[in-house]
C-alpha cells in the first residue's frame, strides 16, 4: 500500500495534467494534477503506468470519482489574465466553515413611534434631556458653591411647565442636590413611588445649548444622536417597554431623524457569532416610544420621519454587520450573495462579474491581488434607476478586500493589526448599506450605481510578488513594489469600470486604504480628497449633517513624481512620506479629468477603537450626499 501510495504521489506531482473544479454555496472544491515538465497529459505515461501499478491507478481513480461526485455541481477550467498571470484555483473550502452556520444579519428591534405635542405621559420610563446652561456671567471671584448654585438655578428654570407636579418636584430636588448637572452624556436615574404615571424618570445631558454656545449643527446632529443613544441603554437598563421623552427645545424632522439614527447606534449588539444561551438572547425591551412636546408639524411627520430613518438605519446596521463579520464568514461569494439579495428585496439590478468576465475586460489589477486567494473573484455592480429617468448619474465605488494578509509583504509585528484586517471592505460595506437604504428611499432625480471589486490578499504559490508588473483595464501598467498596498489596485480597475458607465459624471470611492490617513487624522475622520471644489464642499456638508466626520486634503500634482514607475507606468507606492496623498493620487489616475471624482480614506472611523466594533461610517453621509444631489 506504501508503494501504491508514492506512486499515486508521482502521479499527482509529475505526470498528469488533469483538473476538476467544483463550485457550490459559500466553497469551492478543486481536484487539480498538472504534468510540470511537458506542460501535457502523457497517454503513454498512463498507459505503462496503468500496467506496471494497476493498484496506484485504481486509487488515482478512485480519488478522482469522490472528488467529482462530493460536490459535482459544476465545471471551472482555468484561466490566464492578459498574459500577465494566471489563475488556477486549487484548494478546497470545507463545507463545514469551521462551525459557523450561513452568514446572517442582526435584527433591530420593532418599535412603535407616536409624538404629541402635550408633556403628560404614562408608561415605564420617562425621559427628559437638559441642555447644560451657560453660568459665564458669573463672577470670576464666585466660590465653587456658588457657581453650582447658579448652575442648579439654570437648570431649574429649564424644567418643562407641563410635566406632572410630582415628576417636576423630583426633578427639581436631583438638580439642586447636584447629582446632575447636564454634562454632555450624563444620566441620572431613579424609580418613582407613589406616581400614577411614570415608574422610573432618568435625566439627560446634552451638554452646552448648541444655539447659545456652539455651531448650530450641533441641535441637530450631535445632542440628538446623544440622546437616542440613551434613550436606547437606559430602556435596557430599566427594562422598559413604554417610554416617553422630552423633545429638546426647537428640535424639528431633521433633528428627530438624528434622534432616531442615535437610536440605531444605540441598539446594536451583534451577538451573530456566539453560542445562544437557553431562552435565546435577550430581546430588547422597548416596544413604544412617545416623543413629547414637539410642534404640531412634526407630531402629524413622526411616523413617516420615522419609517424612513429605519430605511437609513437599515443600511447602517447592514455595513457595521459586513464589516464586524469574520473573514471566513463574509467571503467574496457571500457578499455577492448578499448584494444579489439587496436587488431583488427592492427591485433594483444588480450584476455580478467573474473571473472570465473580468478577464474580458482587463481587469489586470483587480485580478492580480486576487489571484492568491482560494476563492474567486466577484465584481458586484448594484444600479438603483429612479422612475421617470434621472437628471444626475452618480457612481460610489467601495473598496471589497474581505481579508488583507499583506501578501508577501506580510503584515507581522506589532501594529500591523492583520486580526482586524477583516474591516478592509468597510468602503464595500459603506456602498452596499447606501444601496439598500436607497434601494427603500427611492429618491427622484439621482440614478446610482453601487460598484465593488470582491476578493481576498492572500499567500500562495500564484500569488502576485513585490516586482510583478500589473496591467489596468485602461491600459496603464503598475509596478507592484509593496503587495500590502492591493486596494488601491483592486479600485483601479473598479474606477475605470465606474468612468464607462453611460451618463455618469460623479464617482465618489471609499476605502480603508492607508494607515498614513489614521496617522495624520486620528481614527475619527476621514480624509476626503477631490480636485473638484465644489464636489468637496458637497461632501462636507453631507458628512457635518450626517455627524460622520471627515477632513479635506490636499492633491498636490507635484506628488505625482513620487508614484511614476521605472518600468511601468506607474508604482503602487511612492514611498512613506504623504502616503495617503499619493494614493489618492494613484486613484485619480483612473479616472477621466472630465468626470467629478472624490476619494474618501476612511481607514480611521471605520472601526471605534474604544469599543471594539464597527460604526457603519459612510452610510448616512452617502445617503445625505445622495438625497441632496443636484
Amino acid at each position: 500500500m506504501y508503494a501504491n501510495f508514492l506512486c499515486v504521489h508521482r502521479l499527482l506531482t509529475e505526470e498528469l495534467c488533469l483538473s476538476f473544479e467544483t463550485k457550490g454555496r459559500g466553497a469551492t472544491f478543486a481536484f487539480s494534477v498538472y504534468h510540470h515538465k511537458n506542460g501535457g497529459i502523457p497517454i503513454p505515461g498512463l498507459v505503462r503506468h496503468a500496467i506496471l501499478f494497476p493498484r496506484a491507478m485504481i486509487v488515482l481513480l478512485v480519488l478522482c470519482l469522490v472528488g467529482m461526485l462530493t460536490t459535482a455541481r459544476g465545471f471551472r477550467g482555468a484561466a490566464s489574465l492578459g498574459g500577465i498571470v494566471s489563475r488556477r484555483y486549487q484548494s478546497s473550502v470545507s463545507a463545514f466553515n469551521n462551525g459557523l452556520s450561513d452568514y446572517s444579519l442582526s435584527e433591530a428591534p420593532a418599535v412603535k413611534v407616536g409624538a404629541s405635542t402635550a408633556l403628560s405621559f404614562r408608561g415605564d420610563l420617562l425621559v427628559v434631556p437638559f441642555y447644560k446652561p451657560s453660568v459665564s456671567e458669573a463672577s470670576e471671584e464666585a466660590s465653587a458653591e456658588e457657581q453650582d448654585a447658579a448652575l442648579s438655578a439654570g437648570l431649574k428654570s429649564l424644567i418643562p411647565d407641563g410635566l406632572d407636579a410630582d415628576v417636576k418636584s423630583m426633578i427639581g430636588e436631583i438638580v439642586e442636590s447636584g447629582l446632575f448637572k447636564g454634562d454632555v452624556k450624563a444620566t441620572y436615574v431613579t424609580k418613582v413611588f407613589g406616581s400614577g404615571s411614570v415608574k422610573s424618570l432618568a435625566l439627560v445631558g446634552l451638554g452646552p445649548n448648541p444655539k447659545k454656545d456652539g455651531p448650530a449643527t450641533d441641535l441637530e446632529v450631535k445632542s440628538a444622536n446623544r440622546l437616542g443613544e440613551a434613550i436606547m441603554r437606559l430602556s435596557k437598563d430599566t427594562k422598559s417597554r413604554s417610554v416617553g421623552v422630552v423633545a429638546p427645545t426647537g428640535i424639528a424632522n431633521a433633528g428627530l431623524t438624528q434622534v432616531f439614527l442615535g437610536m440605531t447606534d444605540g441598539h446594536y449588539a451583534d451577538t451573530r457569532y456566539k453560542k445562544v444561551p437557553p431562552g435565546g438572547f435577550p430581546v430588547h425591551p422597548m416596544v413604544d416610544l412617545t416623543i413629547l412636546g414637539v410642534s404640531s408639524a412634526v407630531e402629524k411627520d413622526v411616523a413617516v420621519t420615522y419609517s424612513l430613518t429605519k430605511m437609513i438605519g437599515s443600511g447602517v446596521d447592514f455595513a457595521r454587520d459586513l464589516v464586524g463579520a469574520p473573514s471566513n464568514s463574509k467571503t467574496p461569494l457571500v457578499i455577492a450573495d448578499l448584494a444579489r439579495k439587496i436587488a431583488s428585496d427592492h427591485n433594483i439590478e444588480c450584476t455580478v462579474l467573474g473571473q472570465a468576465e473580468c478577464e474580458e475586460l482587463g481587469m489586470g489589477a483587480y485580478l492580480g491581488v486576487q489571484q492568491g486567494s482560494k476563492f474567486p473573484p466577484q465584481f458586484v455592480h448594484l444600479a438603483y434607476k429612479p422612475e421617470g429617468g434621472a437628471t444626475k448619474k452618480i457612481a460610489l465605488v467601495g473598496k471589497g478586500l474581505t481579508f488583507d494578509s499583506g501578501g508577501y509583504n506580510l503584515k507581522a509585528g506589532a501594529g500591523s493589526m492583520i486580526e482586524l484586517m477583516k474591516f478592509d471592505m468597510g468602503g464595500c460595506a459603506a456602498v452596499l448599506g447606501t444601496a439598500k437604504a436607497i434601494a427603500q428611499l427611492r429618491p427622484k432625480n439621482v440614478e446610482v450605481h453601487f460598484i465593488t471589486a470582491l476578493c481576498e490578499n492572500m499567500i500562495n504559490e500564484e500569488a502576485m510578488r513585490p516586482g510583478d508588473i500589473l496591467r489596468a483595464s485602461n491600459g496603464k501598467t503598475i509596478e507592484v513594489l509593496n503587495t500590502d498596498a492591493e486596494g488601491r489596485l483592486t479600485l483601479a480597475d473598479a474606477l475605470v469600470y465606474a468612468d464607462k458607465i453611460e451618463g455618469v459624471d460623479t464617482i465618489v470611492d471609499l476605502a480603508t486604504l492607508t494607515g498614513a490617513c489614521i496617522v495624520g487624522l486620528g481614527d475619527k475622520l476621514a480624509g476626503l480628497y477631490s480636485p473638484d471644489d465644489s464636489l468637496l464642499q458637497e461632501l462636507t456638508s453631507a458628512a457635518k449633517r450626517a455627524d460622520e466626520g471627515i477632513w479635506g486634503m490636499p492633491l498636490p500634482v507635484e506628488y505625482k513624481e513620487m508614484i511614476k514607475g521605472s518600468l511601468g507606468d506607474l508604482k503602487n507606492i511612492g514611498g512613506r512620506a504623504g502616503g495617503s496623498i499619493t494614493a489618492a493620487l494613484f486613484l485619480q489616475e483612473f479616472v477621466d479629468p472630465k468626470t467629478k471624482w472624490a476619494h474618501i480614506d476612511m481607514a480611521g472611523p471605520v472601526w471605534d477603537n474604544g469599543t471594539s466594533k464597527p460604526t457603519g461610517y459612510g452610510v448616512k453621509l452617502l445617503v445625505d450626499f445622495l438625497l441632496n444631489a443636484k
